[in-house]
């Protein structure tokens, strides 16, 4: 009798744990309960993985590096292209993979070590965290990017373009649920799991004729959000969020200076 009590005793308490369970609406780890009761799994978008897969064959992420933001001239571009497969013929088209040679002509934030100096300088800026914005480069002391070092005003860098230097769409795209903050090209997925391809299958570039859509971000927005980038030419001068990771830059998106 003892034993059937205790069982029947233990079952019981399962239930009301069950059923209280329920009534706080808890649903299972990696899963949101959105407000229709349906549960949804928050899986990143197709778009997104992608352009993750990109970044990866081309070796588009920086490792231990530094942001900054900065404004430049492109000295000189070389366009290419990348089959992510070893096949002589590839099966999708080929990745873009653009580098090329830009000057910083300066640096509006980030932790340059020109900053302190360029602080007494007319002319400088603060870039409104506390550390001063360097001074405009002034056609003298050009110096060659190194590997650990500080980005210079004036130095001369082989850089790397996250989103092309060709005509481009960016897009970023909203999660299926409230899920972690905005990612960009340059920074760490939090909060999220990322579907990545199977193994040695890599997804072609969404494109909308002959324009590339590259999916860089992914958040809580309202809705899709789009940008189009017109691409760069040798000459142009831009400003864009950059990383510096031994001695080349990556550079994202970026905007066309007048």
């Amino acid at each position: 009798m003892l034993k059937v009590r205790t069982g029947s005793a233990l079952l019981l308490v399962g239930l009301l744990c069950l059923t209280a369970c329920q009534q706080e609406g808890k649903t299972p780890t990696g899963y949101s309960q959105p407000p229709g009761g349906e549960i949804i799994d928050q899986q990143l978008p197709p778009e997104y993985e992608a352009y993750q897969a990109y970044l990866d064959v081309i070796h588009g992420k920086p490792g231990q590096s530094t942001a900054y933001t900065i404004e430049g001239t492109i000295l000189s571009l070389l366009p290419g292209e990348i089959c992510p497969y070893p096949q002589e013929i590839c099966p999708i088209e080929p990745y873009p993979s653009d580098w090329g040679r830009v000057r910083v002509d300066g640096i509006t934030s980030g932790a340059a070590s020109s900053s302190a100096a360029a602080a007494e300088q007319p002319g400088a800026k603060s870039s409104g965290e506390g550390e001063a914005a360097s001074a405009p480069y002034q056609g003298q002391d050009i110096q060659t990017g190194k590997a650990g070092g500080d980005l210079q005003v004036g130095g001369e860098y082989d850089a790397l373009f996250q989103v092309t230097s060709r005509p481009v769409i960016v897009q970023y795209l909203p999660l299926p649920t409230p899920g972690p903050a905005v990612t960009q090209a340059g920074g760490v997925l939090e909060g999220m799991e990322q579907a990545a391809p199977a193994a040695g299958e890599y997804p072609a570039l969404p494109k909308e004729g002959i324009t590339y859509v590259l999916t860089t971000q992914v958040g809580n927005f309202p809705g899709p959000v789009r940008k189009s980038l017109p691409g760069l030419q040798p000459g142009d001068r831009f400003r864009a969020q950059v990383w510096l990771s031994e001695g080349i830059l990556y550079i994202a998106e970026y905007e066309i200076l007048q």
